[in-house]
């Protein structure tokens, strides 16, 4: 995994709700893959998340840590 990784990452929150409990969100990014290119998602989650590519579920998660510690989860997205 790239070692840089995290401070290339965009965080992603509701705002006013970060530190609310019980809070539901969906996001969405749009973007247009060229032919014949493969894509790479890689997700850090705190709490729990799925992933659907068009419409198909892609995964869940978020990766396990243990105490503080995170980890990514990398899906290929085709």
């Amino acid at each position: 995994m790239e070692e840089g990784l995290f401070r290339k990452a965009k965080p992603v929150f509701v705002p006013g709700r970060a530190d609310k409990p019980d809070t539901l969100a969906a996001f969405r990014c749009d973007f247009t893959a060229e032919k014949g290119e493969t894509y790479t998602l890689t997700i850090a989650a705190h709490t729990f998340y799925r992933v659907y590519v068009n419409g198909a579920f892609l995964g869940a998660g978020p990766a396990e840590g243990g105490g503080l510690r995170r980890f990514l989860r990398t899906y290929d997205a085709v």
